[in-house]
């Protein structure tokens, strides 16, 4: 018996991101099946023909009910704001795997994380709003066995503005209110405070704090006690070589090593095509996880994703690395 093709629903699929994730996707996994989902699905018609089994659907989820077709996917990423809810409760109540890349702190995924206890989610809900939808969880991974302890972690990204994602970035980060969450001796904390790092190039430049996920991750990942995520407006390193834009993150750890030891460490990732891809990238790697996992309810990404394999995954989707890869 042929096993039934992969069904994903993408609300917000004919956005920068959501038309990414679904090319993507589509490249990845042969006879998979794409709702491109919006209120004006007329804007996904081009890409749904672009694709291999691809179909808009009208989608409002402010609307008190949901098209019948929702019911049958396996998969609803979520690509645009719901701060109601309305996708990840539906999600819950009818047994689909669900991925938010648009809620990034706690007191947005709370509810959501309430919602899947009170009514036993029996898929897995995986909040997506990490920097690049992950994607450093991986390069810490790959860094973490030359230490014996971690002393700090210190995670940037650069944001190019000849990107047309990276403007939309840099508006986001503009109007993003509040100080940057990050660890600092062992406490979490808020502050806004700049601080330089050295760029690829040699360049040293200003970056700003960020409140993301994925300092929470690290976190749990390395226990180290001084964690931050800060974000660069600069010129990327594919603008440098290839005279395009890409998107550049950057993780540097010291700690020491089996022999005690002080050493640093420091990796770079750059994706020729950009911000955009890089994020989908991200977002279908976590697609890939949760087809394949058994877990339930509300999970992170570095308890759901097998992070050596993303690695893998990165390097076959054409992202380059510099640094102690």
């Amino acid at each position: 018996m042929t096993e039934r093709a992969l069904r994903v629903l993408i609300a917000g699929g004919y956005g920068v991101i959501g038309a990414a994730v679904a090319r993507l996707l589509d490249k990845r996994q042969p006879g998979v099946e794409i709702l491109i989902a919006g209120r004006r699905p007329e804007k996904g018609e081009a890409l749904s023909r672009e694709l291999s089994r691809a179909r808009t659907l009208q989608l409002d989820i402010d609307s008190e009910t949901m098209p019948d077709e929702v019911a049958g996917v396996d998969v609803i990423v979520c690509a645009l704001p719901d701060a109601r809810n309305r996708l990840g409760e539906y999600a819950i109540r009818h047994g689909i795997a669900y991925l938010n890349i648009t809620a990034v702190t706690g007191d947005e995924l709370f509810p959501l994380h309430g919602l899947a206890l009170r009514h036993a989610a029996s898929r897995p809900l995986v909040p997506l709003g990490y920097y690049e939808a992950g994607l450093l969880l991986p390069m810490v991974h790959r860094l973490l066995p030359a230490f014996d302890a971690v002393h700090s972690v210190q995670m940037w990204g650069v944001n190019d503005p000849t990107d047309v994602y990276g403007e939309i970035t840099l508006e986001d980060l503009a109007a993003s209110p509040g100080p940057g969450v990050m660890r600092r001796d062992g406490r979490w904390t808020r502050d806004d405070a700049s601080r330089q790092v050295v760029l690829e190039g040699g360049e040293t430049t200003h970056a700003v704090p960020f409140t993301t996920l994925d300092v929470s991750s690290v976190a749990v990942m390395t226990h180290a006690p001084d964690i931050r995520f800060d974000v660069v407006e600069a010129t990327s390193i594919g603008q440098h070589e290839l005279g395009s834009a890409s998107m550049d993150m950057y993780v540097e750890m010291k700690g020491v090593d089996q022999a005690g030891k002080e050493i640093a460490r420091r990796l770079v990732a750059w994706d020729p095509l950009g911000q955009a891809h890089f994020t989908a990238l991200g977002i279908v790697i976590a697609i890939e996880a949760v087809r394949d996992s058994e877990k339930a309810g509300f999970v992170f990404p570095e308890h759901i994703v097998d992070l050596a394999r993303a690695w893998q995954v990165m390097i076959a989707e054409g992202i380059r690395f510099s640094g102690d890869a």
